[in-house]
């Protein structure tokens, strides 16, 4: 096959055998491109990773706004004078006391080593069915 003349890219050229034309592109064309499925990914993984940003910004806005370490410690102190576990009664009001979920508020006890959050799933009732 006999080479086709140099030209300008982007622009048709006849070889010098007479044959159809051929069309050569920029160099940049030649890059491998990104393909459609792996943009969605991307989209994905930065749409994760923003949703992933709020619930992290969530969870330090109920821990250290919502119910402050010293206004925990000292509820917690008022209800279990002794250090004894606190029972569901005492989980509830302070559920109520703070108007934050279950979950948040065994956390956060956790956290401040005031109880451990298996002992408060105990006392509220809640199991891992694990079958």
């Amino acid at each position: 096959m006999a080479a086709l003349p140099r030209c300008q890219d982007g622009q048709l050229s006849r070889n010098t055998a007479g044959q159809a034309p051929a069309f050569t592109t920029p160099e940049v064309d030649s890059r491998p491109r990104a393909r459609p499925y792996l943009l969605g990914l991307q989209a994905e993984l930065k749409a994760a990773q923003n949703w992933y940003g709020l619930d992290r910004e969530a969870d330090w806005f109920a821990k250290n706004f919502l119910m402050p370490e010293q206004w925990v410690r000292n509820e917690a102190r008022i209800l279990s004078p002794h250090g004894e576990p606190l029972l569901a009664r005492e989980l509830g009001w302070l559920k109520e006391i703070f108007d934050v979920s279950w979950e948040a508020l065994m956390v956060r006890l956790e956290e401040l080593g005031i109880q451990d959050r298996c002992v408060s799933e105990e006392q509220l009732g809640i199991t891992h069915d694990l079958r």
